[in-house]
């Protein structure tokens, strides 16, 4: 029989499959509308045939207008959406933390839904293109669309895989429950980015083939029907916020933390803030302020892996269509979802692999103390920099024997994984750069080789996939 961590874990799982279904979807479903919009409006035909591949000069002006009037309009709206998201993000983990993750959901859900009714209504109705920015304003203010969304399910994963204040002080003997819990939270969250990448290459091919068979009013109404099972699984979704494992699962349990990476982990942990830190929210913004201030190695290492995240993630998905589907590539929009669908897969399937082989490398491996064989010491054979640290702070604290070789060994593992950690940012950096210019010099290629080189680039997306986008994990 399940345990009711795991059937938390599942509805979390389901319930992000079908948010980020209906999500993607409309992103997708929008950029083509919008593009479809612009093409009508000059009077040229949206989809390419066999008779047009080659156009007039004239119409090969007009399109290249068409594509500049789309890409002015797609950055407004991703503005429109993560610069009030960012603010709001800040109120959105307050009301998680006061008063339960349900309710930040619930009003991140407002935003979503605000956002998707008002595209349905442009889509349906043929509206004014521009008030699709007032959507993602409503949806930015309340709460910043689904990167606060993915903030929140990590904080649920973490609630379930936490240790409780009153249990604490009876856990005072090993860290391998702590271990276990640790690997059990990296599964979740690898299992949590595959789905969210398999359900986007599943939306993002359906919606493709819809569009180029059907209409853009279908696939807007499938769309809507995906958002209400998402909302409705969101009634379903119990509050983890006060989730207690059972005390046989982690008796041997010690979450002794140090005062500095407690600080770094304040969302993740939220839920173990004292209640005179809980008075203000704007403390949050507070102690972000003073860890970046006070940065150390791990803390230059985390932005920098986000950075990268969002410069290989956000700045060039909105225009990949635009760039594909215009001269001398001339995609359609089915092979475009296609070519995207396929990419997300590949990347989805990575994300499981890679998330297997981590945690299979996080076993912990007991060792003695010379001078103390009975006390038993555990370390993490494949540290990663993250858990390390906890590792050793702990261990620091707790016996104040730094230079005996246990400890020696174990620092020496944590300075091995942060220069691997580093190498892996540097070899990613060099991948993106060399990913951007091929992908920027393909039309340059004649033809197949423009093809070729956009599915080099594609296959070469899976090498930075590993140094970068598994790192955040």
């Amino acid at each position: 029989m399940w345990s009711s961590e795991r059937k938390i874990a599942i509805k979390l799982v389901l319930l992000t499959m079908f948010t980020q279904s209906f999500w993607s979807g409309f992103q997708f479903l929008t950029n083509q509308f919008i593009y479809y919009r612009f093409l009508k409006d000059a009077g040229l035909p949206y989809e390419p045939s066999p008779q047009n591949k080659s156009i007039p000069d004239h119409d090969k002006e007009l399109k290249d207008e068409v594509q500049k009037r789309t890409a002015h309009l797609l950055p407004l709206l991703s503005a429109s959406l993560l610069i009030p998201g960012l603010l709001s993000s800040f109120i959105i983990s307050s009301l998680s933390d006061h008063y339960g993750r349900r309710v930040a959901m619930g009003v991140l859900f407002g935003g979503l839904t605000s956002n998707i009714i008002v595209s349905s209504l442009v889509i349906l109705l043929e509206l004014n293109l521009y008030l699709l920015i007032l959507g993602n304003l409503t949806c930015g203010f309340l709460g910043g669309g689904l990167l606060t969304f993915s903030g929140q399910i990590s904080v649920c994963f973490a609630d379930i895989t936490k240790i409780p204040d009153e249990q604490e002080p009876l856990l005072d003997n090993s860290k391998c429950q702590q271990a276990s819990l640790e690997r059990r939270r990296l599964s979740y969250m690898g299992i949590y980015d595959g789905v969210c990448v398999l359900s986007s290459a599943a939306v993002v091919s359906v919606t493709g083939v819809l569009i180029d068979h059907y209409s853009f009013i279908t696939t807007c109404l499938i769309m809507l029907f995906l958002c209400l099972i998402s909302v409705g699984m969101l009634w379903c979704l119990p509050e983890t916020q006060s989730f207690n494992i059972q005390t046989a699962d982690i008796s041997s349990f010690n979450n002794n933390f140090n005062a500095n990476v407690s600080v770094c982990n304040t969302e993740f942990y939220s839920s173990n803030q004292s209640e005179s830190y809980k008075k203000n929210w704007l403390l949050k913004s507070t102690e972000m302020i003073n860890l970046v201030r006070n940065a150390n190695i791990i803390t230059v290492l985390v932005l920098t892996v986000l950075f990268l995240t969002t410069l290989t993630t956000y700045n060039e998905g909105q225009y990949t269509f635009l760039y594909l589907m215009g001269p001398p590539f001339n995609w359609s929009v089915d092979q475009y979802g296609y070519f995207s669908g396929l990419n997300s897969t590949l990347l989805g399937l990575l994300s499981f692999g890679l998330t297997w082989i981590t945690t299979r490398w996080m076993k912990v491996v007991k060792r003695h103390r010379i001078s103390e064989a009975s006390e038993p010491l555990l370390t993490n054979q494949s540290v990663s920099a993250y858990n390390s640290i906890h590792e050793v702070d702990s261990i620091d604290n707790n016996n104040n024997s730094s230079s005996s070789p246990s400890n020696i060994i174990i620092q020496n593992e944590v300075l091995r994984a942060r220069r691997r950690m580093i190498k892996y940012v540097i070899c990613g950096m060099i991948a993106i750069v060399i990913s951007k210019l091929l992908m920027g010099l393909a039309f340059l290629f004649p033809s197949p080789g423009h093809n070729i080189a956009v599915f080099v680039r594609h296959f070469l997306e899976y090498f930075i996939y590993t140094t970068v986008e598994s790192l955040p994990g």
